[in-house]
């Protein structure tokens, strides 16, 4: 597979087109731009895909401690030689599930178009834009709160269209993550502005972005935005 280097990174991907994008994504605009609170950050990284975000992470934080969650097996073996070859496997922990509302088994819908575009990868048949050709994979599944056992100081989410019901599931455990960053996908079963309120009344400061700009939940329209959220406290 092909490798290249990024900001210092060694880095193996998949499907060329794709890393471009998340490329500039990640390490051009920012996405995932956070302020860390400790030298050594407690962080989870739901929907790490190759590892792109850990490792940017490790570059803003790097004493951070990372689980990085990616539920494609195939996927996953790829992510692993990346947190190898870049001598940081002992920092991050890589657990090979989907995250969801509870433990047991589920479907993992994957690209299956020419495109074959991995990170793309959804619990929701056809991709959360609903035209995407996809198969099923059946992988193992884990509640949210499992994962919130302890403090979090980031809880990064890009699980493409089911976060929602998944970010609600933890109920009061997520006040142990003092700061969150959700890419929201638009989708039938899905509002934004209700889980925005849902985090507010958990005691969070709620920010939504939209192509790297602060947008009101009624300017964020139909797209795929970014939901910034904080707490001043832990539980």
């Amino acid at each position: 597979m092909p490798i290249t280097k990024l900001h210092g990174w060694q880095i193996e991907y998949l499907n060329e087109r794709e890393y471009h994008v998340l490329k500039q994504e990640i390490f051009g605009r920012d996405i995932y731009s956070f302020e860390p609170d400790t030298p050594s950050p407690r962080i989870l990284d739901i929907g790490a895909h190759i590892g792109m975000a850990s490792l940017y992470f490790l570059t803003q934080a790097p004493g951070a401690h990372i689980t990085a969650v990616e539920p494609n097996p195939y996927v996953a073996e790829v992510l692993e030689r990346n947190l190898w070859q870049n001598q940081v496997d002992d920092q991050v922990t890589v657990e090979k599930v989907a995250v969801g509302t509870e433990s047991g088994q589920t479907e993992l819908y994957i690209d299956s178009s020419p495109d074959q575009w991995w990170s793309t990868a959804s619990l929701l048949p056809a991709a959360w834009t609903g035209d995407q050709a996809t198969y099923p994979l059946t992988v193992p599944m884990k509640g949210l709160r499992e994962f919130l056992t302890d403090s979090i100081d980031l809880l990064k989410m890009d699980i493409e269209g089911a976060e929602q019901a998944i970010l609600m599931s933890a109920g009061l455990e997520l006040v142990k993550v003092r700061q969150l960053l959700i890419e929201f996908h638009p989708h039938p079963k899905q509002s934004l502005s209700t889980l925005c309120k849902y985090l507010t009344n958990l005691g969070f400061t709620v920010s939504v972005w939209k192509k790297g700009k602060p947008v009101s939940i009624a300017a964020a329209g139909n797209g795929l935005v970014m939901i910034r959220a904080a707490r001043s406290d832990r539980a």
